[in-house]
């Protein structure tokens, strides 16, 4: 068993943290986007602001949907088990 396996936080946390993603992305966003609607002049730093708030958003909605299943270790078919990496026990 691997060592983040067996450190894992709970399901309920990953899903709160998810949530405050989700939650942090809307409020950047919120703040962001009168910015921008009125003039339509956006800035570098205006879509680095966006690009921040999708990836929120989707790591956000990744951890939430996922919880504690994010780290759930998945059976291989035996035609895949030569591209799987070294490092792994079987």
């Amino acid at each position: 068993m691997s060592t983040l396996a067996s450190n894992r936080p709970s399901g309920m946390v990953i899903r709160a943290v998810g949530c405050a993603l989700v939650a942090l992305a809307y409020v950047v966003g919120s703040w962001r986007f009168p910015l921008l609607h009125p003039a339509m002049l956006a800035t570098l730093a205006d879509y680095l602001s966006i690009l921040v708030v999708y990836v929120l958003a989707n790591v956000g909605i990744v951890l939430a949907a996922l919880g504690g299943h994010l780290f759930d270790q998945v059976e291989l078919p035996p035609r895949w088990h030569r591209y799987s990496a070294a490092w792994i026990d079987d």
